[in-house]
Formats: C-alpha cells, structure tokens, sequence
C-alpha cells in the first residue's frame, strides 16, 4: 500500500473552548525512519485532550492535532535496521495489518506516524474499538501498579472513585 499524501485530522489554531476544534485535511508527513504508520479506527478522548485544547498543557506550535491515544491497523512498519534489530521491538510481533494502539501527542487523524516504542500490539481477542478506549488508563493503572509501587500478593490497595475508567481497570488488577 502507498502512504496517503494527506490526512483528515482534528486539529486547533488556537486554544480555547469547543469552538476551536477542527476537522481539516492536511498534509501527511514523509514518515520517520523509526516510526510505524497507523490506519487509524478509533480514537480515545480523555482530559489530557481538554488541557492540551484549552492551553493549561502547551503544544510546542499551533496549529495542532489533537489526540493522544488511538488505536487502528498497521500500514507500515520502521525502515531503521537499528529498530528492526532491537529486541523489544522483535518481541512485539509488529506486522503490516496488526492490530496496535497508541499512546503519543497528535495522533487524532485518520493516518499516524508513530516512533515505534510508544506503539502497542492488540491481542485479537480484543477490539481497536477496546484499545483506544482503555490505553492511556491502561498504561497509568500499570505505571501505578507495577513502577510507583510493585503490588505484590496480600497487599492491601484503596482505590477511590471505582467510577471512571482508571479506577475500574485498576479494581480488576
């Protein structure tokens, strides 16, 4: 399959309220030598996505796209024989039509290029609709879970508010 030459994305020309999102056509970058190019499917909306909207987390220029975590089908895998040849890489199992969601700045638009490490393979039993819905508090319920502080068995863990996303993921680990 060919690249596209332009992508349809969500993007702001300016912070600010609702109003300031756009769906607009714009060019599709030549892809990074260490990046897999993304068919995106679905898209996560989270409040990152309204602190990056309204200004209170800056984008380094506007205008921008929105959108941190989405998940869809890869189109094409790094070129970068250094990437190809690291293990962790390898142990992914990357493959052109894999499914794979993502957790990076920008990612709101129907093709992604995305360095490869922030790129994460999707099991088949579990749908990219699925993936981009639980990503980034997937990725934040692990950090706490296994990085902050290594839950072990017989640990005793108070969660609060078990009504949102990351508070539902992490009362299931």
């Amino acid at each position: 399959m060919s690249l596209p030459t332009t992508t349809d994305a969500i993007i702001i020309q300016k912070t600010g309220g609702l109003e300031v999102v756009e769906k607009k056509t714009i060019p599709f970058p030549k892809p990074d030598p260490g990046s897999i190019v993304i068919k995106v499917e679905y898209l996560g909306i989270n409040f990152i996505d309204v602190y990056y909207r309204t200004g209170v987390y800056p984008f380094k220029k506007l205008p921008a796209v929105l959108g941190k975590e989405t998940a869809g089908t890869i189109v094409a895998l790094p070129t970068d024989e250094a990437v190809l040849n690291d293990d962790t890489y390898k142990k992914n199992g990357y493959k052109v039509g894999g499914k794979v969601a993502a957790d990076f700045l920008g990612t709101h638009a129907t093709y992604i290029s995305v360095p490869w490490k922030f790129v994460y393979p999707v099991p088949d039993n579990v749908s990219t609709r699925t993936a981009a819905a639980g990503t980034l508090q997937g990725l934040t319920a692990y950090t706490f879970f296994e990085e902050a502080y290594k839950v072990k068995k017989g640990d005793k863990i108070l969660v609060h508010t078990v009504a949102g996303g990351l508070g539902l993921l992490m009362a299931q680990l």
